[in-house]
């Protein structure tokens, strides 16, 4: 579900049934932890950050659903210290964020101000994204230590912004330092947001470019009125001299593609119109990761009762940045 590089050479890995797997320089895999979720439908095990000064802070934060006393699903943002190359104790920073079956966002990221952001889906109750004391439909941000960082007067501490169905994709701007999106529609608009402190991106009342009149942000990329794609992990592209520098790159799982948003040259915005990179090949593209080494990162969903798994899924896929431009026409 998501793919992070650690400075260390070291790659670490979630599934959803509860396992942080961790491959080494030689691409040796092990297990780093454990945690005891409840992988029922779309949930589990799923977001994975590493601090911003990992391995001096020896400190990875991840997303998963458990059950609670009461046997319902329920979200959770904890963190673990490493020792001696495996996970240690638990230390839960976020509790009590309803789950569910479907709709948990979970997607983690630290951004440029050292905040840990999170995204978190409205449960399948859709109002919960217009209740500013909820914490569902909603992008989260806190501090490394779990104190809260939101932007929303009057609301949850924790809400960064508000008014989401089911964000999947987390990533920031290596210029501007903005945090992006891509979130999931119902049977059409999917999004690409660009956050706004404190905005309202207007579900269930609006979706796509609509901003009801002004009272919410519209979105920057929808797959339109017409179907979805179920966009699901997203990265920026950063390789200086490549027209591909700055794009932003999402994968979906519905479609079964890969969409990259290339860069306005001139004030390093992004250009609504995407283009297909990579399409159906190689199934569900869950996680998108940018790699040290300056070639993408997949992962593939196809084991998650939606797909249709090959005898080698699920996997990870390494596409050098030579590929990417030659799938879209733009090599030198």
């Amino acid at each position: 579900w998501e793919i992070a590089f650690s400075p260390d050479s070291r790659v670490f890995l979630t599934q959803r049934a509860g396992t942080i797997t961790v491959l080494d320089a030689e691409g040796q895999a092990s297990t780093w932890r454990t945690v005891d979720g409840a992988a029922s439908g779309e949930s589990g095990l799923m977001g994975l950050a590493l601090h911003p000064a990992f391995p001096q802070q020896p400190w990875v934060y991840a997303c998963y659903t458990y059950r609670n006393d009461d046997g319902e699903l329920t979200n959770r943002i904890s963190r673990f210290q490493e020792q001696e190359g495996q996970g240690g104790a638990e230390e839960i920073l976020l509790d009590g964020l309803d789950g569910a079956g479907i709709h948990d966002g979970c997607r983690l990221a630290f951004g440029p101000d050292g905040n840990l952001h999170a995204t978190m889906g409205d449960a399948a109750r859709a109002s919960r994204a217009q209740d500013p004391r909820s914490p569902n439909g909603k992008v989260l941000r806190m501090s490394p230590t779990g104190t809260p960082a939101g932007a929303l007067e009057g609301g949850h501490p924790y809400v960064y912004t508000m008014g989401h169905r089911n964000p999947q994709g987390l990533a920031f701007h290596p210029a501007t330092g903005e945090a992006y999106i891509s979130e999931h529609g119902p049977e059409n608009h999917d999004e690409v947001n660009r956050l706004v402190p404190g905005a309202n991106y207007g579900w269930p009342q609006a979706r796509g470019p609509d901003d009801g009149d002004g009272a919410y942000q519209g979105s920057l990329w929808t797959s339109g009125a017409g179907g979805t794609v179920a966009p699901a992990g997203a990265a920026f592209i950063q390789a200086e001299g490549s027209p591909l520098d700055h794009a932003f790159v999402f994968g979906t799982l519905k479609a079964s593609q890969l969409h990259v948003l290339l860069a306005d040259g001139s004030d390093d915005r992004l250009e609504a119109e995407d283009r297909v990179a990579l399409s159906e090949e190689f199934g569900r593209l869950r996680a998108v990761t940018w790699g040290p080494d300056g070639a993408l990162y997949l992962g593939t969903s196809n084991r998650d009762g939606r797909g249709q798994p090959g005898p080698q899924d699920d996997r990870v896929l390494r596409v050098p940045l030579g590929v990417l431009e030659d799938a879209l026409g733009l090599a030198g």
